[in-house]
């Protein structure tokens, strides 16, 4: 029998492995995205605060 409750159960246990190693992966990944937005981030307000800079050097 295909459907006895072993299989069941083995089923479920490795039901639950892979999705433990789809949320480790979602995190790592996750982690990544997190990373690059802030890198974005500081890259841009680096570019305002010497437009700024420039600007209001050119002013004086």
């Amino acid at each position: 029998m295909k459907n006895d409750w072993k299989s069941k159960i083995i089923f479920a246990i490795q039901f639950v492995i892979n999705e433990l190693f789809a949320f480790e992966l979602w995190l790592e990944v996750s982690a990544y995205v997190n990373e690059i937005i802030s890198i974005i981030v500081l890259v841009t307000l680096l570019a305002l605060g010497y437009a700024l800079t420039v600007k209001f050097e050119n002013e004086k």
